[in-house]
């Protein structure tokens, strides 16, 4: 197998999940480019062994040229990616994404009329968990009678870490992963009703959707600050299937009856519980798998991943302008 040459763009804590991934598979990272200052690019080039260090993405540009890479992985903090990849796309490498990606239709409306969107994949690493497939094997063999999700959002700590601004943003820093992961299984979702619940800054929603593909209801629920884990449920003819958290998934086809000082209670009964590979980030090591094999070695010809992108970006927009004040 070549050996991939990749430009990192950004060295913080989740490069770091990606490139565990790529040296672990046999790739390089050539070129690593930071802010002006960065405090991380010393010790992330030394750790990789990365041939050169770069600041800010007019230096990488102006580089270019003399460049050879393969391809860029861009892990820039969330609220500049979009303006990077404006800057990027136009080289016509594949690029992966950390995500969000864009921020609002407008700016994933610039990046498919100005660049060539085939080149970019968004890291939505939800939809490569080892058990996912599995799971779309069922979805494609039972009968799916509705769904219930779950995205509990953890507002006040991301707050703090990200700064104010996320408030704005929060369906496409932290909800969109669920989001993706919903239009992977469920295919086209039509949006039937929202109910918006709006208290100072946070806002919580209710959704009742529809599947055409799987010809069920789905209720979403995205609620601020709520004390449980997010979870992913689908109901079938005869089986239940439960991610929660996601990185587990449950299988139950049956109710047993258990007694204990004269009172029964009813248990669902474990028909298989399966687990994702967890020595790297979640979803990592198959995603980078797929990113690697699909865009670098068969150079991606589909629009399906920023058409998928857009629906996702598509979704929180009207979400968004559901929105109205409460009580």
């Amino acid at each position: 197998m070549k050996t991939v040459k990749f430009a990192f763009i950004g060295c913080g804590k989740i490069a770091h999940h990606h490139a565990d991934v790529i040296k672990h598979l046999g790739h390089t990272i050539e070129i690593v480019v930071a802010q002006p200052g960065s405090a991380n690019i010393d010790s992330f080039a030394e750790k990789y062994a990365v041939g050169k260090k770069i600041y800010g993405i007019e230096g990488f540009l102006e580089y270019w040229d003399k460049a050879d890479i393969d391809c860029i992985l861009v892990c820039t903090p969330w609220d500049v990616t979009e303006g990077v990849l404006k800057q990027l796309l136009p080289l016509g490498v594949p690029i992966m994404s950390e995500k969000p990606a864009v921020l609002s239709l407008a700016g994933l409306k610039y990046l498919k009329e100005n660049c060539e969107t085939r080149n970019l994949f968004i890291a939505y690493n939800r939809r490569f968990y080892d058990f996912v497939p599995y799971l779309k094997k069922l979805m494609n063999s039972e009968t799916c009678v509705c769904a219930d999700i779950l995205s509990a959002e953890p507002f006040e700590m991301l707050v703090k870490s990200e700064g104010d601004k996320v408030c704005e943003y929060m369906l496409y820093f932290y909800t969109s992963h669920i989001i993706d992961l919903m239009y992977y299984l469920f295919g086209d979702i039509e949006v039937k009703n929202t109910i918006s619940i709006a208290k100072g800054r946070k806002t919580s929603w209710v959704c009742e959707l529809y599947s055409g593909k799987r010809k069920c209801p789905i209720q979403m629920k995205i609620l601020m600050d709520c004390p449980q884990n997010s979870y992913f449920k689908i109901f079938f003819e005869e089986k239940v299937v439960e991610m929660c958290p996601f990185e587990k998934m449950a299988v139950y086809n049956d109710l047993e009856k258990r007694e204990s000082q004269g009172r029964a209670t009813y248990v669902p009964v474990v028909e298989a519980e399966l687990h994702t590979e967890s020595t790297f980030k979640p979803g990592f090591l198959n995603q980078m798998n797929y990113f690697i094999e699909n865009f670098v070695s068969k150079k991606n010809s589909s629009l399906e991943h920023i058409e998928q992108l857009e629906k996702v970006t598509l979704f929180c927009d009207t979400l968004i302008r559901s929105r109205r004040s409460y009580g």
